[in-house]
């Protein structure tokens, strides 16, 4: 493949404006702050309510950077990450 895709569901999410995207040395980092508060009531690992969405995802070592691209559509964001294509050159015998 050349190239890597990313989509989250960001439910809750309503703009582009409340995402924050960050490519750090092989990291992949997502950060989006949510309109109004989730909650799952009646579990009792999320009581409170959830404010903020947070997702950090492993890289290859042969990212392209400056050609990440990404979009965000109905609560879907889609990260597209380009592979550096390394080619060689192979001697017939």
């Amino acid at each position: 493949s050349d190239r890597i895709v990313v989509c989250a569901d960001l439910a809750g999410v309503r703009s582009k404006e409340d995402i924050e995207i960050s490519l750090e040395v092989n990291t992949l980092r997502i950060d989006a702050h949510l309109q109004r508060r989730f909650s799952l009531e009646g579990f009792a690992f999320s009581r409170e309510g959830i404010e903020r969405y947070h997702l950090e995802v492993p890289l290859p070592e042969n990212i392209d950077p400056e050609n990440v691209r990404a979009s965000f559509k109905r609560g879907i964001l889609e990260v597209v990450i380009p592979l550096k294509q390394k080619r060689v050159k192979i001697k017939v015998e």
